[in-house]
């Protein structure tokens, strides 16, 4: 995707790491009673950085994703994006962040059933209030990336699986976020569409300078980020337990 189509130069100087968590902690009660699914958290991520999370099933990997994407308020901690402290209690600064400077890679896609695929990717140019003629080219230009130039007036139910992760991906590039967090990005593809999509990551945030965290099953894909961290235990740690 060319510059002159998408724009990269948000954040391009942005001092590193761009995103910065510490002591993170979450916990839910359950029947069993109160349960820690995070526990003082250490993690950063650097632009131009792949960082690949693993961790089986209900570790709370999808957990900490939100957290870092401002989704979900963390028990304790302090997380820093491009320099400037989030406070979780104030509604504006979430807001903004997440129109300019976060994208998302939802497990489930959130794609807006009423909305056909070119709208669901134009959305967050939307909230930049950027103008028409110029967000339509952007999500034009993703879903070409996408290989989906003919599904742009489909309706999201209508879509297979694997189509539908394909414009939560371009929803989630369209506006060149400085961090891109991903849920299982490639868990309704197939190996070489999964592949494909990994490299496309992979070159969106080195080329580009971005910072890309993926919380993923897929081994192979895991293998080559540029950084793999293993949540074990609450905890974020540089090998496998």
């Amino acid at each position: 995707m060319s510059d002159s189509t998408i724009d990269t130069s948000q954040d391009a100087q942005a001092a590193q790491p761009f995103m910065q968590a510490h002591g993170i902690c979450k916990s839910f009660q359950s029947a069993a009673g109160r349960e820690t699914v995070l526990g003082a958290v250490q993690v950063s991520v650097g632009l131009g950085e792949v960082l690949a999370i693993t961790a089986p099933s209900g570790a709370g990997k999808s957990t900490l994703l939100k957290i870092l994407g401002t989704l979900e308020t963390p028990d304790a901690g302090t997380l820093r994006c491009g320099g400037e402290i989030v406070d979780f209690r104030n509604r504006r600064q979430l807001a903004q962040l997440r129109a300019r400077s976060i994208g998302f890679v939802f497990q489930r896609f959130n794609l807006v059933p009423f909305l056909d695929a070119q709208e669901n990717v134009e959305l967050p140019l939307k909230l930049r209030r950027m103008p028409r003629q110029q967000r339509r080219c952007q999500a034009q230009a993703a879903l070409a990336l996408m290989g989906l130039e003919s599904k742009r007036a489909a309706m999201p139910a209508t879509l297979s699986g694997g189509e539908q992760q394909r414009v939560a991906i371009a929803r989630a590039i369209v506006g060149a976020p400085s961090l891109l967090l991903c849920d299982e990005p490639t868990g309704s593809l197939g190996e070489q569409a999964g592949q494909q999509i990994f490299e496309l990551l992979h070159t969106f945030a080195h080329a580009h300078r971005r910072a890309v965290v993926l919380v993923t099953h897929n081994e192979s894909l895991a293998r080559q980020a540029t950084r793999r961290l293993y949540l074990h235990n609450g905890a974020l740690q540089g090998h496998a337990p």
